[in-house]
């Protein structure tokens, strides 16, 4: 943009050679030099569960462009040239609306990553856009970053609650890391006492206890005496190996971010399942059902309904013989 020099404010009075100046760019404007954070950890806010978050290459070309403009609309307004650290928490808070956090740590610009992974429930395989205002399958808007920011926030705070082996070999020390192999934000969750990722066994008796609605809100005790309701029901149960049926068991007691992932002998048998943390919708009503729902519904059988025996005067309605005037008089005496 003609008349911001952004090298001034990056370089000061420092003389940089021509070959230095990428590296320069890298340290001071998209680093933390100088103990403030980086673009990308200002872009990232209270997302904590990122490493070593980086900008990805188009997010980095723009993030330049965008600082370009912020130093012009400073100047015009009188305010002056910002600080370096200044102009990098503005263009920080600027990409922060229209990017987001994924894989390898990254921050993309905002995308839709379809999910088929997650428990079922009663909503059926509902694919989650991700983004920081997308529109649910019934139009309302949210934030399914934040979604899954705070879901991690729950999980490694509390814990995987309401699921226990009956044995009590259930005490897990959780963290996250990246999922590999599985495109988008996905985390998987390990336990630091093995070193590797929880697995929830095939045929292996866990007592279990509906603690989260499907929102991802924890019941409290007040939700267990709702009539009718299913807040704070337990039950033992054991997985079948059986993906389909077993994501629809562990909808009932998970929270509804955390998705099963298969894990399979040399055979190909199911012997387990991985868990991780995935992106989800929070405000959908207990109404909803996606496409492939409804049409399981179509072809169930509904309940026989008893044919009515009509009265005289039903009948005298459905007689053609019958005229006009009659069956409008008839009307008023049904």
């Amino acid at each position: 943009m003609q008349g911001v020099n952004l090298d001034q404010i990056v370089f000061g009075d420092d003389e940089i050679k021509k070959g230095e100046i990428d590296a320069r760019y890298e340290t001071h404007f998209f680093g933390d030099h100088g103990g403030g954070e980086s673009i990308a950890e200002n872009v990232l806010g209270e997302d904590w569960w990122f490493s070593t978050p980086t900008l990805a290459p188009e997010v980095r070309r723009y993030a330049k462009a965008i600082a370009k403009i912020e130093v012009a609309k400073n100047m015009a307004s009188g305010l002056g040239v910002p600080t370096l650290e200044e102009l990098k928490i503005r263009v920080g808070n600027y990409l922060r609306g229209i990017t987001v956090p994924g894989e390898n740590d990254m921050i993309t610009f905002q995308r839709d990553f379809d999910f088929e992974y997650g428990s079922t429930g009663e909503h059926g395989r509902i694919k989650v856009n991700y983004g920081q205002a997308v529109v649910n399958p019934e139009g309302k808007v949210e934030n399914t970053v934040k979604n899954v920011s705070d879901a991690i926030s729950e999980i490694m705070g509390t814990g995987i609650i309401g699921l226990a082996r009956k044995d009590y070999s259930t005490d897990w020390d959780l963290f996250t890391v990246r999922a590999h192999g599985i495109e988008g934000p996905a985390r998987m969750i390990h336990d630091r006492k093995t070193g590797g990722p929880v697995i929830l066994p095939v045929g292996v008796e866990f007592e279990t206890t509906n603690l989260y609605s499907k929102k991802g809100e924890r019941y409290s005790y007040w939700n267990e005496w709702k009539p009718w309701g299913e807040a704070r029901d337990e039950q033992d149960i054991k997985f079948t190996g059986d993906p389909a049926k077993d994501k629809v068991m562990a909808a009932r007691f998970l929270h509804p971010s955390i998705a099963l992932h298969a894990e399979r002998d040399q055979s190909g048998k199911v012997i387990g399942y991985r868990m991780s943390i995935m992106p989800y919708y929070k405000d959908l009503s207990d109404k909803y059902l996606d496409r492939e729902a409804l049409i399981d519904l179509m072809k169930s059988k509904g309940p026989l309904v008893e044919k009515r025996n009509l009265s005289k005067f039903q009948r005298k309605l459905l007689d053609p013989s019958v005229p006009e005037s009659t069956k409008i008089t008839s009307m008023g005496m049904l």
